[in-house]
């Protein structure tokens, strides 16, 4: 059991600033934080696990919208791109480590202010950190783009128990009581913390609105 997505665990990790030596890392925290700082000065970083290596670019300046920034991050398995799904046997995190040979490596691209750009970075940092591929947080970089805490969106996958959100959206969505109570405990610390700029974001996203929709109905059915 325990956390899928755990910011405190320690484990491997090494991060890499602009062609700087590889420094360990002791936990996700301190991994998305190193990161946050690093391209906020406008250096790239390089994060790498027994998972993989995660590679995001220094910022460089939007094409379309000179109040907005870009980079790109780019995730490579550990086995590489022609990589057979890993041994559970010899690999304890397996589950998490889903090697996708489709699409591989995994690139996405950031876009928006400095401060969204950073946030964004730092979550798929702290992902990295744990083990998780871009892929399974997708949605929820978009989140941190618009502006929500990283933190916060940690919180919000392991409520979800690291299911893809359009699986709670399902009308088959069979969700305990618990999980559901910890589902919306996370989403509103979301809209809680965040500022109204960040809010009115989100709700442009159609799958933020989309889950807000899901949980005010799973709710009622709930009660």
């Amino acid at each position: 059991g325990g956390l899928i997505f755990d910011l405190e665990r320690r484990t491997d990790i090494t991060l890499s600033i602009d062609d700087g030596p590889p420094v360990a890392q002791v936990t996700p925290r301190q991994t998305a934080d190193n990161t946050a700082a690093a391209i906020a000065a406008d250096s790239g970083v390089t994060v790498t696990t027994r998972a993989g290596t995660l590679v995001i670019a220094a910022l460089s300046p939007s094409e379309t919208d000179p109040d907005q920034v870009t980079t790109t991050a780019v995730y490579t398995p550990q086995e590489g791109c022609e990589a057979v799904p890993p041994d559970a046997a010899s690999h304890p995190d397996a589950a998490l480590t889903e090697t996708v040979t489709a699409g591989c490596p995994i690139t996405a691209t950031l876009v928006g202010s400095r401060d969204q750009v950073v946030n964004a970075a730092a979550f798929l940092a702290a992902a990295s950190g744990s083990r998780l591929t871009p892929d399974p947080v997708a949605v929820l970089v978009d989140f941190a783009l618009a502006g929500a805490s990283y933190g916060d969106l940690v919180n919000l996958f392991n409520a979800l128990g690291g299911r893809p959100i359009a699986d709670v959206l399902a009308p088959t969505a069979n969700i305990a009581s618990p999980q559901l109570g910890a589902i919306i405990q996370a989403f509103n610390q979301i809209l809680d913390a965040s500022t109204d700029n960040t809010v009115i974001l989100l709700n442009e996203d159609t799958n933020f609105t989309a889950l807000s929709q899901s949980l005010q109905q799973l709710r009622t059915a709930v009660n």
